[in-house]
């Protein structure tokens, strides 16, 4: 309210105003612009906003005193100066006596003076509906095709890539490595890992090219290792024959003094302590003692401790025998 006209008076002057700068030549629509912006204070874009908003002016200028009819007559009656009402008709009045705007017939195929429903039934607007439809398609397959060669372009880049990488690493890998080993059932071990040969002569696969260090492992045997340097193209074959290893045998009974036999050879009395025991192959070890029950068992390769300093001791409780009584 506080940008609108505060008075009929100045609603007059500041209309009178824009009549004498008003173009005739253009249309209406800036009057009605005007007349919105002027009596809502800037603000009304509705026909009702801009209704209420006169009213409420009015009235405020008929409170104030204000006579509407002697400030804004609907004739020309007073004529006189610029501020005068007959000013204010006059650019009114000059538009209303101008020529009417001459316009060039209409040509076309529907200068006759169709109506918009006569358009619609003609089928115009459903040929250019499907013509933008036409167009909108065009539009996404071409960005489809755009699409589709930018990721096939991108995966022939991969494909390459990942061909590329095959060949590297076939061209460093190492050709086979024909192996034998005794015992046939011993452990590889490549750079620290356990590897499995596979085939017939067995044969190591999938090594890289260069130097490895192989160590072969059996129980009951000493290990063995040596380092190869392997090639792409030929290499020669491998063999380990493992020495079997010679172990400490240490026999402990309770009570002691047992007589013990080792693989049918009696070898003294426990404690007993003995040396160079191959730990390769399985051993029978006898314990005997008088009025105590015999005891049997036997020692593999597996049964040997690791470190072949330690020596395997065989510790053993004897049970009594229970005597008959006499009647």
């Amino acid at each position: 309210p506080a940008n609108r006209p505060q008075s009929a008076a100045e609603f007059r002057q500041r209309l009178s105003d824009f009549l004498h700068r008003w173009d005739r030549r253009a249309d209406d629509q800036a009057l009605s612009a005007f007349l919105i912006e002027l009596v809502s204070g800037g603000k009304g874009h509705d026909k009702k906003e801009v209704g209420f908003a006169f009213g409420e002016a009015t009235s405020q200028w008929m409170a104030s005193g204000e006579d509407l009819e002697k400030l804004v007559p609907l004739t020309g009656a007073h004529a006189g100066g610029r501020n005068g009402p007959a000013d204010l008709l006059d650019p009114l009045q000059e538009l209303k006596d101008a020529a009417p705007p001459s316009f060039s017939a209409p040509r076309g195929k529907f200068s006759g003076g169709e109506t918009v429903m006569a358009i619609k039934e003609s089928g115009l607007g459903k040929g250019r509906t499907v013509r933008n439809l036409l167009l909108v398609l065009l539009a996404l397959g071409a960005i489809a095709a755009v699409a589709f060669l930018l990721l096939r372009s991108l995966g022939g880049r991969e494909e390459k890539l990942a061909s590329r990488k095959v060949k590297e690493a076939k061209a460093k890998l190492a050709a086979p490595l024909f192996i034998e080993l005794s015992p046939p059932d011993a452990a590889i071990l490549v750079d620290g890992r356990p590897v499995q040969p596979v085939g017939a002569p067995p044969r190591i696969e999938g090594l890289s090219a260069g130097e490895h260090t192989l160590k072969v492992l059996s129980p009951g045997y000493l290990p063995a290792e040596k380092k190869v340097v392997l090639g792409t193209e030929k290499n020669d074959p491998l063999r380990f024959d493992l020495r079997p290893r010679k172990g400490k045998l240490a026999v402990k009974t309770i009570p002691r003094g047992a007589l013990v036999w080792v693989d049918g050879r009696r070898r003294g009395k426990t404690p007993l302590a003995l040396k160079e025991i191959e730990t390769g192959k399985e051993h029978e070890i006898v314990i005997k003692k008088l009025r105590f029950k015999p005891v049997k068992l036997k020692i593999g390769p597996a049964d040997w401790p690791e470190d072949p300093a330690k020596p395997l001791v065989v510790e053993k409780r004897l049970k009594r025998v229970r005597r008959r009584r006499r009647r």
